[in-house]
């Protein structure tokens, strides 16, 4: 982005992309607020294409406003591989003491990211934005999710004073409340940009000077804001907090397996759990009921279930300090199904002959211990092996025997 001037009048010069660069093509949305009198001159991208019949027609696949010269306008540029977007607003000399706000939504913020042909994955990723005061060796890089504002003349060094207030304690999960709106400051304070871990990178950039966030991890958090007027003119305030007992044990748990059918043994682990000191017990809650069942000195403890459900587990872990902290785990219990079975057998055999009866056939989802054989199908179990197959001898003559 940069401005032109022309001798005639100043524009805007807004370029997307580079023309047979490396880009894969993007999309990108610009919102304009109290854009002076003038009208955008150049409305990139028109092409001239063949349509299926070979006819040579326009194709426009940028989304440009009916009314070009209105103050209020979106724009949402779409471009391809080795393509470049854009466009030139001219009527910057009739400024004056306006200002001009550009709301730009890049990535997964553009309107068509997803939609556009060339959008919606990791190589179409927009990642700098720059503005050209010179030559192209002097440019300013603009974070990508905060709004510009132009003024008319040079900038304005207006005092400004961040104010942040916050809880001093949250349990991991809650939503904390964030409130910067005792902020003041000479000039008119646009923007807030916030820092929910200290780390120097900002998380989130919004209008409004309140927020929330939840922090998943326990430990002592510094939130920072950072609050900006249209000249950019800023200042920082901090607050901190402590999010669950940072001391406390980190406990972990998993079940193996998941889905267990019933009556199978159930392996409950918290071997992953840690502790800045030592961990000197597992109390064991075994059926969700929130009674401590077993307490063990091992991370590991064994069970079952004696019917089928979604069962919750949970563990207890406790350090030297008497610190503790509960993980839950959730198993889902699968019913025993009874065994299918086959048997097949020689149709005919002479007497005294011995007939195999072979049920290797049959399956289960657990696997086959024992089959039980009723050689001469009187409804009684003459023999009981742990082999799918079975010898039995023809007793006489024309007889029919059903196993």
């Amino acid at each position: 982005m940069f401005f032109y001037a022309d001798g005639d009048d100043t524009s805007l010069v807004v370029v997307h992309g580079e023309l047979s660069g490396p880009g894969e093509g993007s999309t990108v949305t610009y919102r304009f607020q109290g854009l002076p009198d003038g009208e955008w001159v150049v409305t990139d991208d028109i092409y001239r294409i063949r349509n299926d019949s070979g006819t040579v027609i326009d194709s426009e696949d940028d989304d440009w406003p009916e009314n070009l010269g209105a103050s209020t306008q979106q724009i949402d540029w779409k471009f391809s591989s080795g393509r470049n977007d854009g466009g030139a607003f001219k009527g910057f000399d009739s400024l004056g003491d306006g200002t001009v706000v550009i709301d730009p939504d890049y990535n997964e913020a553009a309107d068509d990211w997803g939609d556009w042909g060339f959008s919606g994955a990791e190589q179409y990723r927009m990642t700098d934005w720059n503005l050209f005061s010179g030559g192209p060796d002097e440019s300013t890089s603009l974070a990508l999710d905060r709004n510009v504002y132009i003024h008319a003349g040079g900038c304005v060094d207006n005092a400004i004073t961040a104010d942040l207030t916050g809880p001093v304690a949250a349990a991991p999960g809650e939503s904390v409340a964030l409130d910067a709106r005792a902020t003041t400051g000479e000039g008119i304070v646009v923007g807030y940009e916030w820092d929910f871990d200290g780390d120097g990178e900002v998380d989130r950039v919004t209008e409004s000077a309140t927020t929330t966030f939840a922090y998943a991890e326990r430990g002592f958090y510094n939130a920072t804001v950072t609050a900006y007027d249209t000249y950019g003119n800023g200042d920082t305030a901090t607050v901190r907090l402590q999010v669950g007992d940072p001391g406390a044990p980190r406990a972990n748990l998993s079940v193996s397996p998941t889905e267990p059918i019933v009556n199978e043994t159930v392996t409950l682990d918290a071997s992953e759990s840690t502790d800045n000191g030592t961990i000197v017990g597992y109390e064991w809650d075994l059926n969700g009921d929130g009674t401590v069942d077993e307490t063990t000195e091992e991370p590991t403890v064994e069970t079952s279930f004696p019917s089928a459900g979604t069962r919750s587990v949970a563990v207890t872990v406790v350090d030297d300090d008497n610190s503790s902290t509960t993980a839950t785990a959730t198993v889902a219990v699968q019913p025993d199904a009874a065994p299918t079975a086959a048997l097949s057998a020689t149709e005919t055999a002479a007497v005294g002959e011995s007939v195999t009866l072979d049920a290797s056939g049959s399956t289960d989802d657990r696997g086959i211990v024992r089959y039980a054989w009723d050689a001469d199908g009187d409804g009684t179990v003459e023999t009981n092996t742990s082999d799918p197959c079975c010898r039995s001898p023809t007793t006489r003559p024309g007889s029919t025997r059903r196993a």
